[in-house]
């Protein structure tokens, strides 16, 4: 009769058994994962902040003997950030080049021809393009269009001035600018 009552039990509850020994199994499983492989991850992970860690506290060391104080630093880190979002793509150099015909519009002076030289700058890696153009007019028209240059919204660099007058009876005096000027552009390698 035992042997009855338990043969009706296992056949009852064989179910909960399997069920049991599944989660024990997987309980097991899930031990075994997190010791052999998540724990070593994780004891990667620690080494790596503790890295990080130190090397940020040799850099802050560094910065200290420096003299430069850190808050200096980081503006003036800020700061390169900002000049170099001032620096178009090299697809805006046709806006700049009628840019400069606008000005010279502005001043009521002509500009016949602009001569460029691109190149990538070492330094920065940004595209360097030296500018050359002349206009001719009244001092004042020349005087104009450099303050108008000096106040464009562009980066620009001017390398050369040569001015030439020559006094006429019909126009009074007139000026020749010859104009040497850089400006920059992303594009130059460093994308």
């Amino acid at each position: 009769m035992k042997t009855a009552l338990l043969k009706a039990t296992w056949e009852q509850s064989r179910g909960w058994v399997f069920f049991i020994l599944a989660l024990i199994l997987i309980s097991l499983g899930l031990f075994i994962y997190q010791s052999q492989i998540v724990d070593d991850e994780s004891a990667h992970l620690q080494q790596r902040r503790l890295e990080l860690q130190q090397q940020l506290k040799v850099r802050a060391e560094k910065m200290a003997e420096s003299g430069v104080p850190l808050s200096a630093v980081e503006q003036m880190e800020k700061d390169l950030l900002r000049f170099a979002e001032l620096i178009p793509p090299k697809q805006e150099f046709s806006a700049f080049v009628g840019e400069l015909f606008d000005l010279a519009q502005k001043s009521t002076l002509e500009i016949r021809q602009v001569n460029y030289q691109p190149e990538v700058d070492k330094e920065t890696g940004f595209l360097k393009y030296g500018v050359s153009f002349s206009v001719g007019g009244s001092y004042e028209q020349v005087k104009k269009f450099i303050h108008l240059l000096e106040n464009s919204s562009r980066i620009l660099l001017i390398d050369n001035i040569g001015l030439a007058g020559r006094q006429t009876k019909e126009q009074g005096i007139n000026v020749a600018l010859q104009i040497k000027l850089t400006t920059f552009f992303q594009g130059g390698g460093n994308e």
